[in-house]
């Protein structure tokens, strides 16, 4: 046993030689000799919490939970916040997921998700967009990009209209607010997005 009484100095692994100046080969108990060694380094010293166990911990860090926040309306920039990430991490977790479902940008990846039921969509407290003309060219538009015809649109006075029409922060919240009040059912997820499942 070691000078603590601790360990057991048969065990190879617990032992360690020096050789000391007079060419004396010295052994000693390496898990006393590393504990020794923290507490000289962390003597005097106040601990310091982490920024991530000082406040409640995030509900999910997963890929899932990401891109249903995403689906929430929260913007990348908010989501690193709140998961104490990266913005740049953010990004690539929805990107990754993005291509898991095959699809070409992140409205898709929402629809997808709440199409096999992955991701839940918005609940009812939620105001939904009324069922008139401007709300379905709105549709027809979403559903463009999920299927691929068009891009994300930039920022922008149509853009922003499109938005408020739909009661949405981005086109992804905007498909899931679709969702929620069943403008858009899983029958409008594309054929190659559905084989993919």
């Amino acid at each position: 046993m070691c000078g603590a009484g601790l360990h057991d100095l048969t065990d190879p692994g617990n032992v360690r030689t020096y050789r000391r100046s007079g060419g004396r080969t010295m052994r000693f108990c390496r898990p006393c000799a590393l504990r020794r060694s923290r507490e000289r380094r962390t003597r005097g010293r106040t601990p310091v919490p982490s920024p991530s166990r000082t406040g409640p911990r995030p509900a999910r860090r997963s890929v899932l939970g990401i891109l249903q926040a995403l689906a929430r309306g929260e913007t990348a920039a908010e989501i690193a916040d709140r998961l104490g990430m990266t913005c740049d991490a953010v990004e690539d977790c929805l990107d990754m997921q993005r291509r898991r479902y095959g699809a070409r940008s992140l409205a898709a990846a929402v629809l997808a998700g709440l199409a096999r039921g992955e991701i839940r969509p918005l609940g009812w407290e939620h105001p939904l967009p009324p069922r008139n003309n401007t709300t379905r060219n709105h549709t027809r538009s979403l559903l463009r990009l999920v299927r691929g015809e068009r891009t994300a649109c930039a920022a922008g006075p149509a853009h922003e209209r499109m938005m408020d029409d739909l009661y949405a922060w981005h086109e992804p919240h905007a498909v899931s607010v679709l969702w929620a009040a069943g403008i858009i059912t899983a029958d409008d997820l594309p054929a190659r997005l559905r084989a993919a499942a």
